[in-house]
């Protein structure tokens, strides 16, 4: 299978703060088999500013919603450490 017959790895990305928006967004915008398919975060107006600057089209003021909707293949928890593991136990296994 060629690259360009691959399906494209959907991506989320749970806070728009300074490690989603200044290294996972600007990594991930640039991989050919990756799509950053929403953004959540509630600050609206970090939200709202990553969303415009990274083109990324689905945003979201709360993670477990997003994850509902969207089902990505992966997920970011660009957040604090200390809700690393909040963010995990939310994401749906297979």
């Amino acid at each position: 299978m060629t690259t360009s017959n691959k399906r494209r790895a959907r991506i989320t990305i749970v806070n728009a703060g300074w490690w989603g928006t200044q290294a996972h967004l600007p990594s991930l915008t640039q991989y050919q088999d990756v799509e950053v398919v929403s953004i959540a975060d509630l600050d609206p107006d970090k939200l709202d500013a990553a969303g415009r600057v990274y083109g990324v089209e689905h945003c979201y003021p709360d993670f477990r919603h997003m994850l509902d909707v969207e089902k990505p293949d992966g997920v970011v928890a660009a957040t604090n450490h200390t809700s690393h593991y909040l963010v995990a136990r939310t994401v749906p296994t297979p």
